[in-house]
């Protein structure tokens, strides 16, 4: 009987305190004077989870809210206006960003037969795609907090039919209100949110044949 592996989130969370994010400055325009930081998640490699099945998995390309359609660094502030950096940018757009790093998670878990991320022609067991509302930070009272809001659907391979749907919302106050703090805060986020659709997908495997 194959069973759930225990995923450990506390250690995750902790990670938060210590990830670190690979930066980089362009010029803007040409200008070499005016620059914009590129931020990429630089996130640990999980651990193997020390089991296996043959089962094969695609991660489609995710969808988003239109806001979210740009590679900005967005901050939501308390008066309800959004604060976009043109100087501090994601290395890619959201919506391509996560399902690159689920991906890279359920492959690196070693749980699966193959983890896909366009179709070939291998039977796929399992598709997962996502819709992005909410990726970045929220300002009140001073305060930042990262926050990642993701819907996921994962079909059945078969006959896309549902397999399940479900929520996932994350939030972290930050230690200060930078945009450093806000990109190791979204590294922390995306891999509790990794382990935790993996683990839910994970839980509705055996019923699927």
């Amino acid at each position: 009987m194959i069973r759930r592996p225990i995923i450990a989130s506390i250690p995750s969370a902790l990670a938060l305190l210590t990830v670190s994010c690979i930066n980089v400055n362009i010029p803007l325009g040409g200008d070499s004077a005016s620059t914009a930081v590129v931020w990429m998640l630089d996130r640990p490699v999980p651990d193997p989870w020390g089991v296996s099945s043959d089962y094969v998995i695609r991660v489609k390309d995710f969808s988003s809210i239109q806001i979210l359609q740009r590679v900005d660094m967005i901050v939501s502030l308390e008066d309800g206006s959004l604060n976009r950096s043109s100087t501090n940018l994601w290395s890619a757009r959201p919506m391509e960003v996560l399902p690159d790093e689920l991906a890279s998670d359920l492959l690196a878990s070693g749980a699966w037969g193959a983890v896909l991320r366009q179709a070939t022609m291998l039977q796929e067991d399992f598709i997962v795609e996502g819709f992005i509302r909410r990726f970045g930070g929220a300002e009140a009272g001073g305060v930042w907090t990262a926050i990642l809001d993701v819907d996921i659907t994962v079909l059945s391979g078969y006959d896309n039919s549902l397999v399940f749907q479900k929520n996932y919302s994350l939030s972290w106050d930050l230690p200060d209100p930078s945009y450093f703090a806000l990109a190791a805060g979204m590294a922390s986020l995306v891999g509790i949110f990794n382990e935790e659709v993996m683990g839910d997908i994970w839980s509705t495997m055996l019923p699927v044949r």
